[in-house]
């Protein structure tokens, strides 16, 4: 008697895709929560917003230059210790936040220590475990655990406010770490796996592929394998490092200065606030949509819609802030929300894609 296979009725990759969404929530509401903490620095510290801001400005940096070693150390340790040890470093560096005595004390603990432990367990992991356990529905599931994004600004920016009101910004740093511990290092360490075979698993939960993957017309797999050599003597690979990197600069300064930019408008504080938990929810539907969208009409076309509701979204935030217009600052919050939301399809697979078109 011959024994047909039959595949568990939930793919253990949607589970480690739930996992990922939620270290990405903790780790990017704790990212974001820095807009009000720049509220409560200028006023404590009674220092400049450019001098306040450069905490934010090195944490980016910091953030953005770990990719490689976060990538290094994914490939030797794997995620559930890649990712539950950034859990244990941001709640270390929160916690040396809430002492800090001086603004450069700032510069180390949130600029370096915070930026690495967000790096270790925010979209950069999540992305490249999920695109081990997903080719036909890879839009789909990194939109899921990117959502994790959009909703930690919904949830953290509110609840940062009550917690630094209520119980003092050094409290609150105290409270985030906490969380940050609690929630990220347990789910990491016991849920997050490395690829469906760690698990004797066939990749998107399938036996075996029903005939040859049929993908959008701009995402068809290239036949030829670029190693990173070859890689960095192509034009079209600086291109796409160079756009990857200036994407998030814009946004990451958008973000930052929105609250203090729409209450120097003349906007109340509690509506500012309002409109930058839209952006989040913005997000949270756009890293949703459009991904899964990316799965039938391409990386390609969904990374243009995603670029072109972020422009719309800066634009419309500087003619409220001239005008004064709330349609303005409505618009601003979905198409930024929606346009800052998205992934970026994967940089070696993109320049994969654009040199063998």
């Amino acid at each position: 008697m011959s024994l047909r296979y039959r595949p568990p009725r939930i793919f253990y990759g949607w589970i480690v895709a739930g996992v990922a969404s939620i270290c990405v929530f903790v780790a990017s509401g704790i990212w974001y929560s820095f807009q009000v903490f720049f509220v409560a620095f200028l006023d404590h510290f009674q220092t400049g917003r450019g001098e306040t801001s450069l905490v934010f400005s090195i944490c980016v940096i910091v953030y953005s230059a770990s990719s490689v070693l976060v990538g290094a150390l994914l490939d030797r340790f794997g995620p559930r210790w890649v990712v539950s040890s950034g859990g244990v470093l941001m709640a270390v560096a929160l916690l040396a936040c809430s002492q800090a005595q001086e603004l450069w004390h700032l510069y180390i603990a949130w600029g370096v220590l915070v930026a690495f432990g967000i790096a270790l367990a925010d979209v950069m992991p999540a992305f490249v475990v999920l695109s081990n356990w997903f080719v036909r529905h890879r839009g789909t599931a990194m939109g899921l655990a990117s959502a994790g994004s959009g909703l930690g600004l919904l949830v953290f920016l509110p609840l940062t406010e009550v917690l630094v009101s209520g119980y003092q910004w050094r409290n609150a740093f105290v409270l985030l770490a906490g969380i940050a511990v609690v929630v990220v290092v347990p789910l990491a360490a016991l849920l997050y796996r490395r690829s469906p075979s760690d698990m004797g698993l066939p990749t998107d939960g399938d036996l075996i592929a029903p005939g040859p993957i049929r993908l959008a017309g701009n995402m068809a797999r290239p036949s030829r394998h670029i190693t990173l050599a070859t890689a960095i003597r192509h034009p079209a690979f600086w291109l796409l490092a160079a756009g990857f990197g200036c994407a998030p600069l814009s946004t990451s300064a958008v973000l930052t200065h929105q609250v203090a930019f729409m209450t120097d408008t003349g906007l109340p504080p509690v509506s500012a606030a309002f409109f930058a938990g839209l952006v989040g929810l913005g997000g949270a539907t756009g890293r949703i949509v459009i991904p899964a969208l990316s799965d039938r009409i391409g990386r390609v076309a969904a990374y243009g819609l995603s670029t072109a509701s972020l422009i719309i979204g800066i634009g419309s935030l500087f003619l409220g802030g001239h005008t004064g217009a709330l349609p303005f600052f409505y618009l601003y919050a979905i198409a930024m929300g929606c346009g800052y939301g998205p992934p970026r399809p994967h940089l070696r697979r993109r320049y994969r894609r654009c040199l063998f078109w």
